[in-house]
């Protein structure tokens, strides 16, 4: 079976976005990138997944 990661999320409207879809995993960027998040707001993003 195919699983499905969506990964650079950063806000909390990404999440809302990708919720639709029940991804089997989301991914954060923590190395240096314009996508990059900080472990606190990773953490917080995340309670508010499906997954």
């Amino acid at each position: 079976m195919t699983k499905v990661k969506i990964c650079g999320l950063k806000r909390k409207e990404d999440i809302e976005y990708v919720n639709k879809y029940l991804p089997d995993y989301i991914g954060f960027v923590f190395a240096e990138s314009k996508r990059r998040v900080s472990v606190e707001l990773a953490e917080s993003l995340k309670k508010k997944s499906f997954t």
